[in-house]
């Protein structure tokens, strides 16, 4: 029973931690690109920090996820395998995902910042 509720709290983790950095990926960074070329006539802006950070989200959460599936497995010693791996993923996503969407989205507003202040 504990297995399963580890497994259910590593799946609640993954699906933000997957969701968001794919929004990040396909929506929000084109579109900041667009506003930084046509409004700052900025040919680029350098978006690295944001891009690791968002790809190390995608990573906790694919390990997230795949915790959450094997604990969800009815073979006991793949269970217990991979109980303790799953509770450091926890941890692992309660002590870093704030700072990691943190950094993500003040790398993207930094630039607008420094952009709109250079007169």
């Amino acid at each position: 029973m504990v297995y399963r509720i580890v497994g259910v709290i590593n799946l609640v983790f993954a699906l933000p931690q997957t969701v968001i950095p794919l929004l990040l990926f396909l929506i929000t960074v084109p579109e900041f690109d667009k506003i930084y070329h046509q409004s700052f006539g900025v040919s680029s802006v350098s978006l690295m920090v944001s891009y690791l950070a968002a790809t190390l989200l995608l990573f906790m959460g694919a390990a997230n996820a795949f915790f959450g599936v094997k604990l969800f497995s009815h073979s006991k010693t793949v269970e217990h395998r991979y109980f303790k791996y799953a509770l450091v993923s926890i941890v692992l996503t309660l002590l870093l995902v704030g700072w990691l969407m943190g950094i993500m989205l003040v790398s993207l507003i930094i630039p607008i910042y420094h952009l709109s202040t250079l007169k």
